[in-house]
């Protein structure tokens, strides 16, 4: 039932988010968009999030570590354990993550940052407006 709840929720926070002139496509490897766009239809997210939240959080690359998050979805090794060795396996999580918080998607959001307390600027704020970029690069008006 809860992944059903994040597109609908998505949809409504990001059709009053503005569009920057010039937007660009994502610049992860094709391999990883071609996994956010099969593993988020599993789950119930749009790819164009599970690909903001990539950028912002490893630029694509695989090898990036921040403490003890690591991978392309910095996956929190003390929390969630350090198994998520592949790229699939880091998205999955990532969409698990996600779906966990039943909640609106700026809040699972915050959550998936580490927030306590969930701040909708700063690292929310630049997920959801590079995932509304991809989706108006992707689908259009």
């Amino acid at each position: 039932m809860k992944r059903f709840l994040i597109l609908p929720l998505m949809a409504v926070l990001l059709v009053s988010q503005p569009v920057k002139a010039g937007a660009n496509d994502t610049y992860i490897p094709e391999s990883q968009q071609e996994l956010c766009k099969t593993i988020g239809a599993e789950y119930g997210i749009q790819p164009e999030l599970l690909e903001a939240i990539i950028e912002q959080e490893s630029a694509g690359k695989m090898s990036a570590t921040n403490g003890s998050c690591y991978g392309i979805c910095q996956i929190n090794g003390a929390v969630h354990g350090y198994g998520y060795d592949t790229e699939e396996k880091q998205i999955r999580k990532a969409c698990e993550i996600l779906l966990y918080y039943d909640c609106e998607v700026a809040e699972a959001l915050g959550h998936y940052n580490g927030q306590k307390e969930v701040h909708y600027d700063g690292y929310v704020d630049e997920v959801l407006t590079r995932s509304h970029e991809l989706e108006i690069i992707h689908y259009g008006n």
